[in-house]
Order: structure tokens, then C-alpha cells, then sequence
């Protein structure tokens, strides 16, 4: 019975090896990267040879080595899904409708975003609108998203002076929104967006901004590597 368990358990977790292999090895053919799709085609026929396909000559206990080969691959494509959406960048590029177009783009700018806008007809062939076009990678998808036509005024790296809990504070919030019933912050980070100091320096902006605006604020720690963007 151990040896069954033992070889069920080799064949789920060496077809969760494989099958990643194979998915981030296609990953990296479509993206032209030639090195990085061989070695990955290198290592998923070779995980295969070294122990699946060993593990698979057995005749006994079929249906829970089948079971185990199967539910192996299917947990393989959504590995190698999330490690080539988390650590792979591909180039993307997003189309945004909006009626005006001067705060989004110059938002979109202030975030190092690669912009062109053309004027575009609505269904009815008479209102104007403008088609932003943006080019952007998939790690900065999150940012973008964040960034829509809803809000009155953008202001990036702004500065000031706060007295909070009897202490004088200067600091600059990296991007700051403004819409008609409330405020967003988000504020850049390499990566790290879990540390607890982080949580303290928002909640000064945030009291900063909702004493001077007197509207609900917002608050976002994004991080630039991972492209995840975290309320706080």
C-alpha cells in the first residue's frame, strides 16, 4: 500500500514538473525566445523519461496512477499558467474609449505609459469621441487598470508638509487621483508591499489628503515588479 501511495504521488507531483515545463516552454516559443523554450523542452522530456513514463509501465493499480497522471497535468497547466502571468512580461497593448481625453492621457503619460489617441464617431456616427491607444507590458496591467476616465484632476509626485500625531511629516505621494466624492492614492514600491511601515506612511496621506480635500480617501500600495496593486 505505501508503494502505491509513494508511486501516485511521484507520478502527481513529476507531471506537475513536466507539464509546467511544457507550458512555459510554449510560452517562450510564441514569444521567439529560443534558448529558453529549449531548456524547458529539455527538462519536461527529461522529468518524463526519469519518472514518469517509468512510473506508468506498471499494470498495477492503473486507475490511481491514471487518476494521479491526470490530475498531475491539469494542476501542471495551472502552474505553468501563473509563473509565466506572474514572471514572464509580454508587450500588450490596451484601446480606451473616453469622451475627454486630456486627464487620462496626461495620467497615463505621468506614468511612463506609451500613448496615441485618435478621434473616433459613437454608434450614432455624430458624438466624438477618442480612442487612447496603449502600449504596456503585462506586469504593469494592474496600474493601467486603475487608471481610468472617471476621475476630475491627476497629480503626480506631490508634495507636503503634515502634522500628524504631534509630529511634523514632509513626503511625497507618487500618484494621487481625484474624483468627485473621494481621493486614491497609490504609492510605488520595488516590491515588498506587505511590510507594516508602509501601512503607517499611507495612513498619513491619507489623513494629509482627507484634511485638506474633506472627501473619503483611498489608499493603494503598488508594487512595480509584481504588478500587484494592494488596498490597504
Amino acid at each position: 500500500m505505501d508503494n502505491v501511495v509513494f508511486l501516485c504521488l511521484l507520478v502527481f507531483f513529476a507531471r506537475i514538473v513536466d507539464t509546467s515545463f511544457s507550458t512555459l516552454s510554449t510560452v517562450f516559443i510564441i514569444k521567439d525566445k529560443t534558448l529558453y523554450a529549449v531548456l524547458f523542452a529539455f527538462f519536461q522530456v527529461f522529468v518524463w523519461f526519469l519518472v514518469v513514463r517509468e512510473a506508468l509501465s506498471s499494470v498495477e493499480n492503473a486507475f490511481l496512477i491514471a487518476l494521479s497522471y491526470s490530475a498531475g497535468y491539469a494542476c501542471g497547466v495551472m502552474v505553468g499558467m501563473y509563473i509565466s502571468e506572474k514572471y514572464v512580461t509580454s508587450n500588450i497593448s490596451v484601446n480606451i474609449v473616453v469622451k475627454q481625453k486630456k486627464e487620462v492621457v496626461d495620467a497615463l503619460i505621468n506614468n511612463n505609459f506609451a500613448v496615441s489617441v485618435s478621434r473616433v464617431k459613437g454608434k450614432d456616427l455624430i458624438s466624438n469621441k477618442y480612442m487612447i491607444f496603449v502600449a504596456t507590458t503585462s506586469k504593469r496591467l494592474a496600474l493601467l487598470k486603475k487608471i481610468d476616465n472617471n476621475f476630475k484632476n491627476v497629480y503626480k509626485e506631490y508634495e507636503f508638509i503634515y502634522k500628524y500625531e504631534d509630529k511634523e511629516y514632509d513626503g511625497i505621494i507618487d500618484l494621487l487621483l481625484e474624483y468627485e466624492d473621494k481621493m486614491v492614492i497609490i504609492d510605488y514600491k520595488l516590491s515588498n508591499i506587505d511590510d507594516e511601515n508602509y501601512v503607517k506612511q499611507l495612513s498619513i496621506y491619507k489623513s494629509f489628503i482627507e484634511n485638506k480635500t474633506k472627501k473619503e480617501t483611498e489608499t493603494y500600495l503598488y508594487s512595480i515588479l509584481n504588478d500587484t496593486l494592494k488596498k490597504i
